[in-house]
């Protein structure tokens, strides 16, 4: 199943088309307006229903990588440059331009999933080691920098979907986010929009310092 999601358009936040109406770790009952857009968010809903109760966690983030050799995981708001780094980035996989898994542990793994934005390329079905996260900026001088682990986890924070109450509370999901932080380099990724193969060699170069 392919889903296209309008990146304006939150999957739970004010304004959705889908409402839980009740959420326990078993069961899960929403209100649906008859939209596509309605359809896409009720299918994150109902994935970060099963996910959670697995240890997933499910994140409006782009997703790149290669298969056997890990993944990174790049954060911005909509608009930010998730969807173009993943057009941009073609010696690398998709796992997705718009929502990814998080699996915390010991080694965090990422999950792909077929939920996508406005990227043409089609998210490949991966699970892999979760090798950085990437903290998008766009910028006309392409850099890479590590930064902290607080900054990281402020990112990634604002990128996990709310999960309906009764499912779990804020605090948990925020413990949840901080495991996989603490685990996982993140770096501050500046990079234009063109010339086109500049991304692409950037991230490149970041993979070889991993």
């Amino acid at each position: 199943l392919d889903v296209t999601l309008d990146p304006e358009a939150g999957p739970f936040g004010p304004g959705s088309p889908v409402s839980a109406d009740e959420a326990t770790p078993t069961s899960l009952r929403c209100t649906i307006d008859p939209t596509e857009q309605a359809w896409a968010c009720a299918l994150m809903l109902g994935l970060a229903h099963v996910s959670w109760p697995m240890g997933g966690l499910l994140v409006h983030s782009c997703g790149l990588g290669r298969p056997g050799q890990g993944a990174v995981v790049a954060l911005a708001l909509s608009g930010g440059g998730k969807s173009t780094l993943n057009r941009l980035a073609t010696s690398f996989d998709s796992l997705s331009d718009e929502t990814l898994l998080l699996w915390p542990g010991e080694k965090p793994e990422v999950s792909a999933t077929r939920i996508r934005s406005s990227s043409p390329r089609e998210p490949q079905p991966l699970r892999e080691p979760l090798r950085a996260f990437l903290l998008l900026e766009k910028s006309p001088s392409p850099s890479f920098e590590r930064v902290s682990a607080s900054r990281a986890l402020q990112a990634l924070a604002k990128q996990v979907y709310r999960l309906p109450p009764g499912l779990a509370s804020p605090a948990d999901v925020f413990r949840r986010a901080a495991a996989v932080v603490e685990q996982v380099p993140a770096y501050r990724f500046a990079f234009p929009k063109d010339p086109e193969d500049v991304a692409d060699r950037l991230l490149n170069q970041l993979w070889a310092s991993l």
